[in-house]
């Protein structure tokens, strides 16, 4: 209800020749896309524009950034529809750290968790977070730990027909995509094998 009468009162602002403060558009701008957000209408590049317009709209409205943050999280992690392949790049290349924490908030929920149980998601978060390594320390703290206690205690719960399904999927992306889960995952069972190997020698 909100995101639509923020568009309509823009909509009716300018049809009258009354242009709003910058800020206030902004925000009415901000709150009208986090409603396409929420029903899948964002057009490709959103998330490089809403990290603009919360910019130019500071400081927002509490309840306007709580739904706005909601949004682009769910969002980015949507898999209905998908984000564009451009905008989780596009979000951690402006360092918005606001925006990239509740990202990985979103991706630590249960929703994402269930997903994960999917192969085809699976490989799609493996991809979404080895996006744009070493772009900074944030972001790289943050995919790590979404690596390595979001994705991986899933796949140790696969079975070999579904992480032959992540292979698959991968190889469909094309590049190196495949031969970099291997790694990881054998990283993974290799670890697991150490860890028991390390309690077997614990003195019982």
């Amino acid at each position: 209800m909100a995101p639509r009468l923020a568009k309509n009162l823009l909509t009716c602002l300018i049809a009258g020749g009354l242009e709003p403060p910058p800020r206030q558009r902004a925000a009415l701008t901000l709150l009208e896309q986090a409603g396409d957000l929420a029903t899948g209408e964002a057009r490709p590049g959103c998330i490089a524009r809403v990290v603009a317009l919360r910019r130019q709209a500071a400081a927002l409205e509490a309840g306007v950034d709580e739904r706005l943050t909601d949004a682009v999280a769910r969002h980015l992690l949507s898999m209905d529809p998908p984000p564009d392949p451009g905008e989780l790049p596009d979000l951690v290349h402006t360092g918005d750290e606001h925006l990239l924490r509740a990202y990985a908030e979103e991706a630590h929920g249960e929703a994402v968790a269930e997903l994960l149980r999917t192969p085809t998601y699976a490989a799609v978060c493996f991809v979404a977070w080895h996006t744009a390594a070493g772009e900074s320390e944030l972001w790289d703290g943050i995919r790590a730990d979404l690596l390595s206690t979001v994705l991986r205690p899933e796949v140790r719960r696969m079975s070999a027909e579904d992480l032959e399904e992540i292979r698959h999927c991968l190889r469909q992306i094309g590049g190196q995509w495949a031969e970099m889960f291997h790694e990881w995952d054998r990283f993974g069972v290799l670890g697991r094998l150490s860890g028991r190997w390390r309690g077997f020698g614990r003195p019982g």
